[in-house]
C-alpha cells in the first residue's frame, strides 16, 4: 500500500544522519545501477546519478522489469504497450540525469510486481559479465528494506555480485523509507547535491505513467501522491552501505539441519518436553480454528499443536528442516508445512492462533519489530499471540528478554499481556492486540 504521507522509521533516523559525498558513494572509474523497474533510478538515487555522470563515471543501468505491471486492467494501455511508455520514459530520464553521455541500460525482461530473487539471480553471470565490462566499478542497488518484492530482487543479485571482496555495494532506499522500517539501518547516510536537483526534477517528470494521471481507464493503478512525490524532489536521498540483506539465514539453518536430523535435541531433551508442556498448557481455549506456527524447525511441537487446530500452518527457513517436518506430520492432513523466511515471507489471511517459539532472538530489532506489526494485523477478533524465548547467554543480537521486550513495545501496535511467565531457562508471553476483542 502506498502511503499519502512521506513518514516512517527510516526517515527519522534520517533526520540526524551523516552525509556522504560521490567519491565515498563511487570511488571507482565505473558504476552499475539496479532499477527495478523504470522511475526507481529518478526518484531514489537521481541527484546521485545526475552527480555521477557529470563527475565522468562511467554508468550503466541494469533495469529488472519493464514496468508493465503498474496499471493493471487497462484497455489502451496492456502491459506491452505500457512496457513500450515506460522504456520510451526512462530513455527521457536518462537525458535529463546524464545529458553529456547516456549510460548503457541493460533490460533483464523479469516480471513486474513478480520478480523473485532466483528470478534475479539467473542473470548472476551476465551481471557479472557487466562488472567485468566497467572494472573497477560500484554497484548501487534498492535496498533490501523496500518492501516489494521486484526491490528485494535487485538487493539479492547485488549481493551476490558483492561476493566478489573487489565489489563495493550501496544501496539507495525507495519505499522502505515510509513507514516501520523492515531492516536494520547500520550506516544509513544522506546524499544531496543542489546543483542537480533541476536534473532530477526533470527525470522524474519525464515517468508521467507514474506521477500524473495519463492513464485513466484502470482504477487498480499506481498513481504517487503528490506529497510524495514532492518529498523525493526535495529531500536528500537515502543510501545504506551493502544490501541490508540479513545474513543468509536459511543456508546457516539448512547446514544445521542436514549435518544433524534434530541438531537441538528437541525429540530426546528433557528441558524441550516440559517446554512444549508448560507452551500447550498455556493457551487458553482448547481449539483453534487456523493457526501459524513460525520457526517450526522439524515439526515436534506442531505435532502436538495440530490436533487441536482446525488448519495450522506450519512456516521455517530452512527446506531441510521442513521435508523432516513433513515426513512427521504427514498423517495431519489439515497441517501445511512451507519454507518461508520471516518478516517477509510473512504468509497471507488471518490467524486466531499465532506461535512464535524460540524465533525472534535470530531476528535484528527492527525485524522484530515489523513482525510484531505484522502479527496483530493478522490476528482474528478473538485471537492470541504466543512467544517463547530462551533466556540463556547467546551471541545473537538479541536475547530472549530483549526480544520478547521489542516484539511487546513495537511502534504501531499495541499489545496487551494475557500473562508473562518465567520458567527456568525460558520466558513465555501471551498477548492479544489490544483493539482485538476480550
Amino acid at each position: 500500500m502506498v502511503p499519502d504521507r512521506p513518514e516512517g522509521v527510516v526517515l527519522d533516523r534520517a533526520a540526524d544522519a551523516p552525509w556522504v559525498g560521490l567519491d565515498e558513494l563511487c570511488p571507482t572509474p565505473g558504476l552499475v545501477v539496479l532499477v527495478p523497474h523504470p522511475d526507481d533510478e529518478s526518484l531514489g538515487c537521481g541527484l546521485a546519478l545526475a552527480a555521477a555522470a557529470a563527475a565522468g563515471r562511467r554508468i550503466t543501468l541494469v533495469l529488472l522489469t519493464d514496468g508493465e505491471g503498474s496499471h493493471p486492467g487497462s484497455a489502451t494501455h496492456p502491459p506491452e504497450v505500457l512496457a513500450r511508455l515506460r522504456r520510451a520514459e526512462l530513455d527521457e530520464a536518462i537525458d535529463a540525469l546524464c545529458p553529456d553521455e547516456a549510460p548503457r541500460v541493460v533490460r533483464l525482461g523479469l516480471p513486474d510486481g513478480r520478480c523473485t530473487a532466483d528470478d534475479a539471480l539467473a542473470h548472476l553471470d551476465a551481471a557479472r559479465a557487466l562488472l567485468d565490462d566497467a572494472a573497477p566499478a560500484t554497484v548501487w542497488t534498492t535496498w533490501s528494506g523496500d518492501p516489494h518484492c521486484d526491490h528485494e530482487a535487485a538487493a539479492a543479485l547485488a549481493e551476490a555480485l558483492a561476493a566478489d571482496p573487489a565489489v563495493a555495494v550501496w544501496s539507495y532506499a525507495v519505499w522502505g523509507r515510509f513507514g516501520p522500517a523492515r531492516a536494520s539501518t547500520p550506516g544509513l547516510r544522506r546524499f544531496a547535491c543542489d546543483e542537480m536537483r533541476p536534473r532530477k526534477r526533470a527525470a522524474a517528470g519525464a515517468h508521467r505513467s507514474q506521477l500524473t494521471p495519463l492513464i485513466a481507464d484502470a482504477p487498480d493503478a499506481f498513481l504517487m501522491p503528490e506529497a510524495l512525490t514532492e518529498h523525493f524532489l526535495a529531500a536528500p536521498e537515502l543510501f545504506l552501505p551493502g544490501t541490508g540483506r540479513p545474513a543468509d539465514r536459511r543456508a546457516t539453518f539448512d547446514a544445521l539441519h542436514a549435518g544433524d536430523a534434530d541438531h537441538w535435541s528437541v525429540t530426546t531433551s528433557g528441558y524441550e518436553r516440559q517446554k512444549r508442556a508448560v507452551t500447550l498448557a498455556a493457551l487458553p481455549r482448547p481449539g483453534y480454528a487456523r493457526a501459524l506456527e513460525a520457526g517450526c524447525g522439524i515439526g515436534v511441537l506442531t505435532a502436538e499443536l495440530a490436533p487441536r487446530c482446525g488448519e495450522l500452518l506450519a512456516l521455517d527457513v530452512s527446506p531441510n528442516a521442513v521435508e523432516r517436518a513433513r515426513v512427521r506430520l504427514a498423517r495431519h492432513g489439515h497441517v501445511r508445512v512451507g519454507v518461508a523466511e520471516l518478516p517477509a515471507g510473512w504468509p497471507a489471511g488471518t490467524f486466531d492462533l499465532i506461535v512464535l517459539s524460540e524465533l525472534l532472538y535470530f531476528l535484528s530489532a527492527d525485524e522484530v519489530a515489523d513482525l510484531s506489526v505484522r502479527a496483530a494485523a493478522a490476528l482474528a477478533p478473538d485471537g492470541v499471540c504466543l512467544l517463547v524465548n530462551w533466556t540463556g547467554p547467546n551471541d545473537l543480537p538479541l536475547d530472549g528478554d530483549a526480544a520478547a521486550g521489542a516484539f511487546r513495545d513495537a511502534a504501531g501496535t499495541r499489545w496487551h499481556v494475557l500473562r508473562a511467565d518465567r520458567h527456568e531457562g525460558f520466558r513465555l508471553d501471551l498477548l492479544r492486540a489490544a483493539t482485538r476483542g476480550g
